[in-house]
């Protein structure tokens, strides 16, 4: 090690300042007299934390401040993995691979690339070796990271609007827990009823949530997408309007072009009846998928059952299109009770395309017409809205469904255990 107060310190903590020999209190973060300041930046997602990065995209793993009181030349190397769920490394090409002047008191990054070959949720433990070399000292520290490999995904959290009981909000963020964090805007009544925590009730015709355009929502990246949510309507709920729609997610805007999760009101239903069919549409082309709120056994329209409804597409399958249906019967039960529970049942298309790039917001609970005029509301509740940008399996189904049903005590729910 170099002349003057050297130091090899080993730390693990999630921040951590390292300091000179001739100190002996390491736990003052705001100390100014620290050689080298760590951060990391880990967050904390479905009761884990630890660095999350995009498969094959750039990941920061810390920010590191120069505290030496002159210039230092800082460089990263990658000295091993841990916990290695995988047959490669996980990170490439980490910087600052060589030393890199920083000045007294500014910061440089230490990031990498994520491997493409990695896949959704896997975990490895990163060995880190962190050197800081000045004219008259030298820091050598070395982190372990716990690094998970994320897709592209979405999570809109009713539970962050911030209502301590039934309220009407106008504009409200609801934020985006997922990797995209991209933030909606709710208009709509929050329902802290049943089972179900905080969920959204779509009452009025204004009522939305709005995800700003992001190319993202286009999903022309992998050319696969999942839409996720789960939905809940009654007799009285459902519009007595004949083919009437009412959407659950949307892109088209006012064209015809983009996608759309939806129900249409059954021609044969009878007025004030809840059932209807779940519908897919991409670029003018529908498909009917099945019947909405079929576990009815006294045919009076109020299961009041919440419905787990994910689309999967993935443009390279055959089929296309997989559409997910579950009864929550943890919740609003009553006559709805289903043998066994949760059961996930898959219905398959392969008529309806990959949807066409479009400048709308991405719309859950809601839709325009050609006019730009919010038309087509869900007539009651929906809660756990997610988007992922690939095809989740059948099984990841069953283990959202499982981690996100009422109870569950969820956070959104995961795909995998």
């Amino acid at each position: 090690m170099g002349g003057g107060a050297g130091l090899l310190l080993f730390d693990l903590d999630a921040s951590s300042i390292f300091r000179s020999e001739r100190d002996t209190d390491l736990d003052t973060a705001s100390d100014q007299d620290a050689l080298l300041s760590i951060d990391e930046k880990s967050v904390t997602r479905f009761g884990t934390t630890a660095v999350r990065g995009l498969i094959g995209n750039p990941v920061t793993f810390q920010v590191l401040t120069n505290r030496l009181g002159e210039d230092a030349s800082i460089s990263a190397t990658i000295t091993g993995f841990k916990d290695d769920d995988t047959s490669f490394d996980l990170i490439k090409n980490l910087e600052p691979a060589t030393a890199t002047t920083v000045s007294d008191g500014s910061t440089t990054t230490v990031t990498g690339d994520v491997n493409d070959s990695a896949s959704l949720d896997v975990t490895e433990t990163v060995v880190l070796k962190l050197t800081a070399q000045s004219a008259n000292q030298s820091v050598t520290a070395t982190r372990e990271v716990k690094f998970v490999a994320d897709r592209r995904s979405s999570y809109w959290n009713f539970d962050t609007i911030g209502v301590s009981g039934d309220t009407t909000v106008n504009d409200r963020a609801v934020d985006d827990d997922g990797v995209l964090s991209n933030d909606g805007t709710y208009t709509g009544f929050v329902d802290t009823s049943g089972n179900r925590a905080d969920f959204s009730r779509i009452r009025d015709m204004s009522h939305v949530l709005e995800a700003p355009n992001s190319s993202a929502y286009d999903f022309t990246n992998t050319n696969e997408f999942t839409l996720s949510l789960f939905a809940f309507a009654n007799g009285n709920n459902i519009f007595n309007v004949q083919n009437t729609d009412q959407v659950l997610f949307d892109k088209t805007g006012t064209s015809t072009d983009g996608l759309r999760l939806f129900l249409r009101r059954r021609a044969d239903s009878g007025a004030g009846s809840g059932t209807g069919d779940i519908y897919i549409y991409s670029d003018g082309e529908e498909s009917e998928i099945k019947q909405f709120n079929e576990y009815d056994p006294d045919n009076d329209g109020t299961s009041n059952a919440w419905h787990h409804i994910v689309w999967v597409h993935d443009s390279d399958a055959t089929p296309m299109n997989r559409v997910y249906v579950t009864v929550d019967d943890t919740a609003f039960n009553g006559e709805n009770h289903q043998d066994p529970a949760g059961d996930v049942k898959e219905f398959t298309d392969n008529t309806v395309g990959f949807p066409t790039a479009t400048n709308a917001p991405l719309r859950i609970g809601n839709a325009v017409d050609g006019n730009g005029d919010l038309s087509f509301r869900w007539a009651n509740a929906i809660d756990e809205p997610k988007v992922y940008d690939f095809a989740i399996s059948k099984a990841q189904v069953q283990n959202l469904f499982d981690t996100s049903k009422a109870g569950s005590g969820g956070g959104g729910g995961n795909i995998n255990p």
